[in-house]
């Protein structure tokens, strides 16, 4: 076998290889990022309502320092804004598996909007109703197709 054989077998299985490579699914590390600043949301919400009397942002006026008034409408970014200082940084309502390209993680609070968020709030959740969804990802799938559960 000569050197020019080597070298044509070596980028025929480097070809071979990148192309299985780009079959896998999307790092699961990144899903995982999702879910764990998932977490640090619902953890500042938490301890938002801890010091505006057991009232998460959706149940406090906007002149009381919440945001009720916020809950229709693209208005979905204040109420992570008045969480701000529970957050500490933007990066972490969006997440990094984002499917939405035109999503993106803003640098501070001061220029946030919805572009800047992955994930809804639910806007009834409160202590007394513990079933209540509190906020998720907004992109369930992770980009896959939904499967149905019973076929007719």
């Amino acid at each position: 076998m000569t050197l020019l054989e080597v070298l044509a077998v070596l980028a025929a299985i480097s070809i071979l290889l990148a192309m299985y490579l780009s079959t896998l699914p999307r790092r699961p590390y990144m899903r995982i990022q999702c879910v764990n600043n998932l977490k640090q949301v619902a953890l500042a919400t938490r301890v938002w309502g801890v010091d505006n009397n057991d009232k998460y942002p959706t149940a406090v006026p906007a002149t009381n320092g919440g945001a009720m008034e916020y809950i229709t409408g693209p208005n979905a970014w204040r109420i992570y804004q008045v969480m701000s200082n529970e957050l500490s940084t933007p990066k972490v309502v969006i997440c990094p598996d984002e499917t939405d390209h035109s999503r993106f993680t803003a640098t501070n609070f001061t220029y946030f909007n919805n572009s800047n968020i992955s994930f809804f709030i639910g806007v009834d959740a409160n202590e007394a109703t513990p079933q209540a969804i509190l906020s998720g990802d907004r992109n369930p799938t992770n980009g896959m197709p939904l499967k149905t559960l019973c076929s007719n």
